[in-house]
């Protein structure tokens, strides 16, 4: 057994077998709403070459190009992810420990709206272990044209909080 493993991951989004690098990640508080257990909160991680920005209004702006994944996650916390396994879950009401859907883009630029490069995640799970402010996240999933969708990301995630505004 390699006691090493863990040194040896990086940040990764991998499409099949192309394997794209992930440099930061956000999450958003979106509160709860429409009758869902606990609080929805985004989870996206970004590609180096995108930048991120706060926009002023409890949210983030972003500039670049790269890849993109996202994630619409419940859980109990509005600040934070809870530790555990959240699984896919196509229909409402959400509970804590899903998430609802998942998208991702590659090749992404700012001021091209073509959907082409982009697709849903349709199943699967992901994996959040948390110590302090440092997450170690592992996505373990399938897209709508059953390729696997897989990443890891260790460090820490950027809050906005987009229910402060509302």
């Amino acid at each position: 057994m390699d006691d090493h493993n863990d040194l040896d991951k990086k940040n990764h989004l991998k499409i099949g077998s192309d394997e794209y690098d992930l440099s930061s990640g956000v999450l958003v508080n979106n509160g709860q709403d429409g009758g869902n257990e606990g609080i929805n909160l985004d989870l996206t991680f970004f590609s180096k070459n995108i930048l991120i920005s706060d926009d002023d209004n409890g949210g983030y702006s972003i500039s670049g190009s790269g890849e993109i994944i996202q994630f619409d996650i419940f859980t109990s916390n509005d600040t934070f992810l809870d530790k555990g396994i959240y699984s896919f879950q196509n229909t409402s009401p959400y509970s804590i420990g899903t998430f609802a859907y998942g998208l991702y883009t590659v090749g992404w630029e700012k001021g091209d709206l073509s959907v082409d490069n982009t697709f849903r995640i349709v199943s699967g799970k992901i994996s959040v272990d948390r110590n302090g402010e440092e997450y170690e996240i592992t996505i373990d999933c399938k897209d709508e044209n059953g390729n696997d969708v897989t990443g890891y990301y260790k460090g820490e995630l950027q809050y906005f909080n987009s229910t402060s505004n509302s």
